[in-house]
């Protein structure tokens, strides 16, 4: 299976964002690089800005998929392609894009 999210976006242009969790309200990951294709293959890895309300401004580095899949809910989950933040911030319904 070929990695189709193997290059590093641009923070303004992710692959996903993952977003507000009930446990953790206000918390966001913008998915910028997969490390693998198989997102449920055991240490599965994604390259990520997070934005928290501690550190609004966000940090990035390597979180493991499945804290963020445990985490964050799947209705809250944007894919995007070939559009900016700005952009996804107004589409009302989910983009189904699958790297």
């Amino acid at each position: 299976m070929k990695n189709l999210c193997n290059k590093t976006r641009p923070i303004n242009n992710p692959y996903e964002i993952w977003g507000d969790s009930p446990s953790l309200p206000g918390w966001t990951w913008y998915v910028l690089k997969k490390w693998q294709a198989d997102d449920d293959a055991p240490q599965a890895r994604w390259f990520c800005l997070v934005k928290t309300p501690i550190v609004p401004e966000g940090e990035i580095g390597d979180v493991y998929v499945k804290d963020i899949k445990d985490i964050a809910l799947a209705t809250k989950l944007i894919k995007i392609q070939n559009i900016d933040i700005n952009t996804a911030k107004l589409i009302n319904e989910n983009i189904t894009y699958q790297c």
